[in-house]
């Protein structure tokens, strides 16, 4: 998502997948197009006064590799670089939250200055994860929906679906339609954790 616009809410659900093709040939039945294949290096920072895991927030700096596919059929891959905050998930059981995000072309095309600032103001950087990101997007009860791809390294494959709320009052409507979709998908067991404790999870525990 990219917005400025405070009120923007990120409804989504993440489960594990075991089996990325045939959910692709599943979206396609449903009428879903492809969207840009996107490489992510995202950089996570923790709060030098208080304390992200707690107030299940969080900043990070994403260095990205987009593929798509432009007129004539030819493929486009662009670098971007977008800085993003998520604030702490809003009440109910389908994770909602306010996030902004934006593009930080062309004063700081790779991020370095923002993030020399964030260590200069007291953030410290937590980790890097990296994953390939596959995107679908259909229609669904008039919304906008994506559903995402993931190969996280060191994670393994998960796919997220998320509808944009323009508002708080959006957000039940958008959670229907969220869930809605995974039932259709045959998507059970949701996991709530981020990316980014998946992985410190992991790291902690080894291999």
């Amino acid at each position: 998502m990219n917005s400025q616009d405070k009120s923007t809410i990120e409804v989504e659900l993440k489960f594990r997948a075991e089996d990325l093709p045939s959910l692709r040939s599943r979206l396609e039945a449903l009428g879903a197009t492809p969207g840009p294949v996107e490489a992510h290096q995202d950089l996570y920072f923790r709060h030098p006064c208080r304390d992200f895991v707690k107030t299940r927030e969080a900043l990070r700096v994403r260095r990205v590799q987009v593929t798509r596919v432009v007129e004539g059929g030819r493929l486009e891959s662009v670098k971007e670089t977008r800085v993003t905050y998520k604030g702490p998930p809003l009440p109910g059981g389908i994770k909602a939250r306010h996030e902004l995000e934006w593009d930080l072309q062309p004063s700081d095309p790779d991020g370095q200055h923002l993030q020399s600032l964030l260590i200069s103001l007291g953030f410290e950087p937590v980790t890097t994860v990296s994953k390939i990101r596959h995107s679908m997007l259909l229609m669904k009860a008039g919304r906008e929906v994506t559903v995402a791809m993931d190969e996280v390294e060191g994670v393994g494959s998960y796919v997220e679906i998320e509808v944009i709320a323009l508002g708080e009052s959006e957000v039940a409507s958008s959670r229907d339609t969220v869930c809605q979709l995974a039932t259709e998908l045959n998507l059970a067991e949701p996991e709530s954790r981020s990316y980014l404790s998946l992985l410190l999870a992991k790291n902690i525990s080894g291999p």
